[in-house]
């Protein structure tokens, strides 16, 4: 006779509802949260690296020490980089580089041949 009984139905059919949504509100709740993308530019001189027991730490790309992750680096790294000998000397010669392309220019001896060129040329009416 419970079978028979709608009130029971109701019942079982409630509380099986019921269970389902507590798993779902667990499920939501045990989801890990996302990774936030790293956005200072400090992080394009360092990565991440895994040890053999599986830590991860942070090396640097320039001179190879090591780290392990602090829960907020970022200041640490721009500290490393003032003082990294290695970061020093490729930052200086990056910058010497870029002045040594600046300071290029026409070369006098190239500019006195062009003038040759055009008074041969009839273009320009000026002794040399």
């Amino acid at each position: 006779m419970d079978d028979t009984d709608p009130s029971s139905n109701v019942n079982n059919i409630d509380m099986s509802t019921e269970t389902t949504t507590e798993v779902d509100k667990n499920e939501e709740t045990s989801l890990p949260k996302a990774k936030r993308q790293k956005k200072s530019t400090v992080w394009l001189e360092f990565k991440d690296v895994k040890d053999a027991d599986g830590t991860v730490k942070i090396s640097c790309n320039h001179c190879r020490r090591c780290s392990r992750k602090a829960k907020n680096p970022t200041s640490q790294l721009h500290r490393h980089l003032q003082h990294c000998a290695n970061h020093l000397r490729a930052k200086a010669m990056k910058e010497r580089e870029n002045s040594m392309q600046t300071q290029l220019g026409f070369c006098p001896v190239v500019l006195i041949q062009h003038r040759i060129q055009l008074y041969k040329m009839g273009s320009l009416t000026w002794k040399l």
